[in-house]
């Protein structure tokens, strides 16, 4: 049995991140101890850190490493689907100011140079191409 240690992001939450990736994306975690931290000592509590999160835990699962300049915005749905979330142009001039080139979210904005998804499996279709 498998256990969550995450002090910074609700431990359900990552459980569920963790059962979207099994049911929809085939990432096997329920053998797995699952370990998530958040740098700064920031707790967060908003649903836009879910793909970030699912795309973290299949990187480190399957060993393949995301980009470094990969930042994404993202809640996910018990179906796998990637909705939007709110102020995402804010999120992107944030993003952009801090040297991030790679953005991924499931809504584009006009005039900015992004890859959308529409689920979870797209993610990281999309997100391992982004290298």
């Amino acid at each position: 049995l498998s256990r969550v240690y995450s002090d910074r992001i609700d431990s359900a939450r990552i459980n569920r991140v963790a059962a979207i990736l099994e049911r929809h994306a085939g990432v096997r975690l329920s053998d797995q101890d699952i370990y998530v931290n958040v740098a700064g000592g920031m707790k967060i509590n908003e649903v836009s850190i879910e793909l970030a999160v699912a795309l973290a835990l299949y990187s480190a699962r399957s060993g393949k490493a995301l980009s470094a300049n990969l930042v994404s915005f993202g809640e996910l749905s018990l179906a796998g689907e990637v909705r939007p979330v709110a102020f995402l142009e804010k999120r992107i001039r944030a993003s952009t100011d801090l040297g991030f080139t790679n953005i991924l979210s499931p809504t584009k904005v006009k005039d900015q140079n992004m890859s959308t998804c529409k689920n979870i499996k797209q993610a990281i279709m999309i997100s391992g191409a982004l290298q």
